[in-house]
């Protein structure tokens, strides 16, 4: 298996034992017709892996991690999102701590979405883990 492979499955294990979270599916993509029956959910992707040559000491990947998780909320439901936002970083960065020099957060994203009398709570955080490869590790 790839290393992004492995790194999705292990993150997905571990946000699937988080309790505050609740996910009840996991899926590879943004699903085209969901309902409120399907939510929570959670998407982890690694959309993309800069690698960089230091000749003196081998080569840097980054790969990007991107968790995507959906729920429904209330009047209160951004103050649950950043409530949420904490979870995932406790959840993941020790993850990432297990295979990376350096790993980290870029950026959190939410939104509330109203439709009806329906709310939904997207969140979106990006993180980068960063390895150093020697040449015949490629």
């Amino acid at each position: 298996m790839s290393f992004r492979t492995i790194l999705r499955t292990q993150l997905r294990a571990a946000l699937e034992a988080s309790d505050r979270l609740g996910i009840v599916e996991f899926y590879d993509a943004f699903p085209r017709n969901h309902d409120a029956t399907q939510l929570p959910y959670c998407i982890v992707r690694t959309p993309r892996e800069r690698t960089n040559r230091d000749h003196d000491y081998g080569v840097n990947r980054a790969t990007e991690v991107v968790v995507s998780y959906r729920r429904l909320g209330g009047d209160d439901l951004e103050d649950e999102l950043d409530l949420d936002a904490d979870e995932v970083v406790e959840v993941v960065l020790p993850v990432l701590r297990g295979v990376g020099l350096l790993y980290g957060l870029d950026m959190t994203e939410t939104d509330v979405v109203a439709a009806g009398e329906t709310r939904r709570g997207e969140l979106d955080m990006t993180f980068t883990v960063e390895r150093l490869l020697d040449e015949d590790e490629l």
